[in-house]
């Protein structure tokens, strides 16, 4: 065990970040301004932009809470690698996800779907014509 007049000892200096008042509530303004934001971009039919603009938005808003409230903004450089590389591979895979779901029944002509010649739909996968 270490004692206060050892090399080994902890000096206990912990040196938290306070944020102000002020600059909590302008972040808090910030966030109700994306979310009405995320809102009026529901109101708005942009087609297949409708997800990925919900998902910068909600991206910023998730930014700005593990940035200030969280206090991630003022950590040590290996801790924003981490978070960062943890982020990256969730939106890898998010985007592989997106991308599969998003171009289900685009047919083309070398992906073996018939069409019923009756009715003139595409017949997927193993469903009789």
């Amino acid at each position: 065990m270490a004692h206060a007049h050892d090399d080994h000892a902890d000096g206990y200096n912990v040196h938290a970040h306070v944020s102000t008042t002020k600059f909590n509530a302008g972040i808090l303004g910030a966030l109700f301004l994306l979310t009405g934001l995320t809102v009026a971009a529901y109101r708005i039919h942009l087609g297949e932009l409708n997800l990925l603009v919900a998902v910068l938005i909600a991206t910023v808003k998730a930014g700005l809470v593990m940035g200030f409230y969280m206090h991630l903004h003022w950590e040590k450089t290996f801790n924003k690698i981490i978070f960062l590389g943890s982020f990256i591979f969730v939106a890898v895979f998010l985007g592989y996800t997106v991308n599969d779901t998003g171009h289900r029944g685009r047919a083309g002509s070398m992906t073996g779907l018939r069409v019923d010649p009756a009715t003139g739909n595409y017949a997927y996968g193993n469903t009789p014509l």
